[in-house]
């Protein structure tokens, strides 16, 4: 809860849409944006970072990503507007905040891929 109240302190206001509806075609490409980070994120497990599928996900959100950038830069009402992430509040955490997640970046909580099985959930017959 104490990162939810630093970041609404620390994340600037933007005035609001006059139209109040949000924007449909800015809405597609972020939304393919998180579909396609998520499924390279979640399916690194079974494939690997280095497979065909892996890259071509993450390079697809690349590219959407800049998709979304340049028609929020020219949409009268964007869904979200890409400026706000140039204020230096947003560029480092503030002085107060403690590291970001050490235990989750030690070695010993990263798991290999020969540590579990693929496509069984258990070796137990039924």
């Amino acid at each position: 809860m104490r990162r939810v109240g630093v970041t609404a302190v620390a994340v600037p206001r933007t005035e609001r849409s006059a139209r109040g509806d949000p924007d449909p075609l800015g809405t597609l490409p972020l939304t393919a944006v998180l579909v396609a980070v998520l499924f390279g994120i979640i399916e690194n497990l079974a494939h690997g970072w280095d497979s065909p599928g892996i890259v071509v996900a993450f390079t697809a959100g690349a590219l959407l990503t800049a998709l979304f950038a340049r028609h929020a830069l020219r949409s009268p009402a964007p869904l979200f507007d890409p400026r706000v992430l140039a204020s230096p509040r947003l560029r480092a955490p503030p002085p107060w905040a403690p590291p970001a997640a050490s235990s989750a970046c030690s070695p010993s909580s990263r798991t290999s891929r020969t540590d579990r099985p693929v496509g069984r959930r258990s070796s137990v017959r039924r």
